[in-house]
């Protein structure tokens, strides 16, 4: 009986140690495929420009557009609109 016990405890090891290594091995090399498909940063031109919010309001149009008057939220209303631009590209 103790030499069975013997058994049991070694095949379980086994079991544990394989299926241990299974998920490591793949969670190594999935992590290694999703490096190879990552875009690099070359490929994707990302525009970073605070002169051509005419452009973009005519790609994005507005559904409820307000006012701007002030520098800053002229930048702001810019910047939204480039995230977008950038959203597109990437």
């Amino acid at each position: 009986m103790p030499e069975n016990k013997k058994f049991r405890i070694i095949l379980i090891a086994s079991i544990i140690f394989i299926v241990l290594l299974v998920l490591i091995l793949g969670l190594v090399l999935g992590l290694k495929k999703d490096k190879d498909n990552d875009i690099p940063a070359d490929d994707v031109e990302i525009v970073n420009s605070y002169d051509n919010t005419e452009e973009l309001m005519k790609k994005f149009p507005l559904q409820n557009n307000i006012t701007v008057q002030d520098g800053l939220e002229k930048r702001i209303q810019n910047r939204l609109l480039t995230g977008f631009e950038n959203w597109n590209r990437g």
